[in-house]
């Protein structure tokens, strides 16, 4: 996951590069921008390095919908502290 100059531009993430500009231009709002296959690819390079563990995804750092389906899909627990991240 990151960034990175291509051509004068500045794109996001690691297998999919998308230019920033353009995500810019079609959302005039502030915006979370997520690189949903960089985490998937972080996480299966976790279970292949230490086979046989069971990774936990620290949810008060995001509870993103998206973000937890990813995780839960990749068959990784959740780390919570409260009753409200568990309800999220």
């Amino acid at each position: 996951m990151g960034l990175i100059y291509r051509n004068g531009i500045l794109h996001f993430g690691e297998a999919n590069l998308t230019p920033l500009d353009a995500l810019c231009k079609r959302n005039s709002e502030a915006f979370y921008l997520y690189d949903l296959d960089g985490m998937s690819a972080r996480a299966a390079k976790l279970r292949e390095a230490y086979p046989g563990i069971q990774i936990h995804y620290a949810m008060k750092a995001n509870t993103a919908p998206r973000v937890l389906k990813l995780f839960r899909e990749a068959g990784t627990g959740v780390d919570v502290v409260s009753g409200g991240e568990i309800k999220a």
